[in-house]
């Protein structure tokens, strides 16, 4: 830092402009050094430029500021560098709120930039359930370069939509139905119950979804609201195509609606005799949100008796994820 402030000083008296580069200023530095390093280099008034592998350090800036370098095949070569960044109009571009965006984004590792491929869930108990159902189909997450990230909330998904879209980052994203679309009566879940307990939908696109952007066709957008409401495998079949993932109702509800999960619930929630039905089932909706329940629900049960949500989940995401994979 002594270098540092010396150069900054000379820049000062020349009245010029010195550029500071190196490598990895991560190396050998625990996480709040580093934090300390990159403040003390932002008060130099020198324009820094480094490379890292430490997403300690790209917490610390904007993401305007990260130029993100991917190796990719080459027609002409067997490996060469692409580039990409977020441009200055980035937010104005997406219709997004820059104080909002960088609310959610500073209270999450960065390390998803640094993936081959990330897999978006709207809530932490969503990616844990996801990485228990790869990693019972034996995929190795890590060693595929794959990431799962939680948005907290489906207000941030356009966040990170925009954001990976932006900077090519290969990506899927796992979401309830009522993403998409809005419960039938004046989209109020507990008016909108059938017999059963399950939810019921209604045909029409709900505000604020990424619909329109991935399918930009208005006739696909009908047939794909058409086909949430009455055709859900058709649904999967179209959402898959833009790489989204969606339940048939929600990540626990859709564990109730099958018969072998559903036992298993049965079992780990109390239920017995007569007050074994799906209805009393789905009442218990603290227990359905509860990971340990969920996870256990459909440990070592075998693919073709889980919901067709998470038959599609378990046999689809690892191989678009190696698909996107370059190297």
């Amino acid at each position: 830092m002594a270098v540092f402030a010396l150069y900054a000083y000379l820049a000062e008296l020349e009245n010029t402009n010195y550029i500071l580069g190196f490598e990895e200023p991560e190396q050998n530095l625990h996480p709040q050094a580093q934090q300390q390093l990159m403040r003390v280099l932002g008060d130099l008034g020198l324009q820094v430029v480094f490379t890292t592998h430490s997403p300690t350090i790209v917490d610390t800036l904007e993401h305007e500021q990260v130029v993100l370098c991917r190796r990719v095949k080459s027609a002409s070569r067997e490996l060469e560098a692409e580039v990409s960044q977020i441009p200055s109009s980035f937010f104005q571009d997406h219709g997004l709120d820059r104080e909002s965006y960088y609310k959610f984004h500073r209270r999450k590792n960065s390390s998803f930039l640094f993936a081959d491929f990330v897999i978006v869930t709207e809530s932490p108990i969503d990616s844990n359930v996801v990485d228990q159902l790869l990693r019972e189909a034996g995929v190795e997450i890590e060693e595929r370069g794959m990431t799962i990230f939680c948005v907290d909330g489906i207000p941030s998904i356009p966040h990170m939509y925009y954001l990976l879209h932006e900077l090519t980052i290969p990506a899927a994203f796992v979401v309830d139905k009522d993403y998409f679309v809005p419960y039938r009566n004046n989209n109020d879940r507990k008016k909108s119950l059938d017999s059963k307990g399950y939810p019921l939908y209604r045909s029409e696109a709900k505000q604020r979804s990424l619909l329109a952007t991935l399918f930009p066709s208005p006739k696909d957008q009908g047939s794909l609201l058409h086909a949430l409401v009455h055709n859900h495998r058709a649904a999967m079949d179209m959402l898959q195509r833009v790489n989204f993932f969606a339940f048939r109702y929600s990540m626990e509800v859709d564990l109730v609606s099958v018969p072998a999960t559903r036992e298993r619930l049965f079992d780990l929630t109390g239920l017995t005799g007569v007050d074994r039905t799906e209805k009393n089932l789905l009442a218990k909706k603290d227990a359905l949100k509860d990971q340990t329940y969920l996870l256990k629900s459909f440990t070592r049960i075998p693919s073709n008796r889980l919901p067709a949500s998470y038959q599609r989940l378990r046999s689809r995401l690892p191989v678009i994820a190696a698909a996107a994979r370059t190297i």
